[in-house]
């Protein structure tokens, strides 16, 4: 039988294996933290150029669905970059050290575009130029075969003034977690099942969710349902929806099959 950490030396992922990242990057303060994985700021030491340093404990591929996730992802980081250079977190590389496994990703510079949202609506024609960027840079992804599949405010980072968007914004798509893969030989229904942050989704499309004695609640439509009609009163329902969602049991877009690209200045860029 195959093993996890078998499956992942036969994925081919892994660009190089060091005994320390250290003599490649040093690292920063910590961005952000989850489950599985943690997120530092970084500097190439030969180019010294900034990254974001997204740290997976090796021990937590434990199993091969773990692997094919994080295999998912990287494959989407590269063939994204590929389609769209300009509005595209890009991924670097992936290191392996006896510990940890390590995605190396553009630090992106600029605020989320949620954050930038609660401050107040954005000018028609900030908003043109933003939506002309994001739904160009789409479908670039789709041409290669890769559906995001979590396309939210916390994963638009927008590079702006003094927290302030123009016309001369650049956006970039970043958290590839919950990527999927399209095969242009398979039918055109291949995306089947939930998918993306449920803080934004239908509550129906929560109905399903057990509590801890195994019965359906209808509770969590409720949260569901605050959650997005935060959108336009503020972040803190929504953002509590989220985290209702991991403490039920749900997935953390921190965990396993993580997905990166860490801001700069508006915040760490994670969902």
């Amino acid at each position: 039988m195959t093993t996890a950490m078998e499956s992942l030396k036969e994925s081919k992922i892994v660009d190089i294996t060091v005994d320390n990242l250290a003599s490649r990057y040093t690292f920063g303060d910590m961005l952000g933290e989850g489950r599985f994985s943690r997120v530092f700021s970084g500097t190439n030491i030969s180019s010294g150029a900034a990254v974001a340093l997204k740290g997976i404990d090796i021990s937590t591929l434990e199993d091969e669905e773990a692997v094919d996730a994080l295999n998912k992802e990287v494959t989407a980081l590269r063939r994204a970059y590929e389609a769209e250079r300009t509005h595209v977190v890009r991924l670097h590389e992936v290191i392996e050290t006896p510990e940890q496994l390590y995605l190396v990703l553009d630090c992106v510079e600029g605020s989320e575009l949620f954050e930038l949202v609660e401050q107040g609506p954005l000018a028609e024609p900030v908003v043109r130029t933003l939506m002309r960027q994001l739904v160009s840079a789409l479908a670039a992804l789709h041409g290669r075969g890769v559906a995001h599949c979590d396309v939210k405010p916390e994963n638009l980072m927008v590079n702006s003034k003094e927290g302030q968007a123009s016309t001369s914004s650049t956006l970039t798509i970043i958290d590839f977690g919950y990527a999927a893969l399209l095969d242009a030989s398979r039918p055109a229904n291949q995306l089947q099942g939930l998918a993306g942050s449920p803080e934004y989704a239908a509550p129906e499309v929560l109905a399903w969710l057990e509590d801890d004695n195994g019965a359906l609640t209808r509770g969590w439509g409720g949260r569901a349902r605050l959650g997005a009609g935060s959108l336009v009163g503020g972040g803190g329902a929504q953002r509590e929806a989220g985290r209702f969602w991991r403490l039920a049991g749900g997935r953390d877009t921190l965990g396993a099959g993580v997905g990166w690209g860490a801001g700069v200045g508006g915040g760490a860029g994670v969902s």
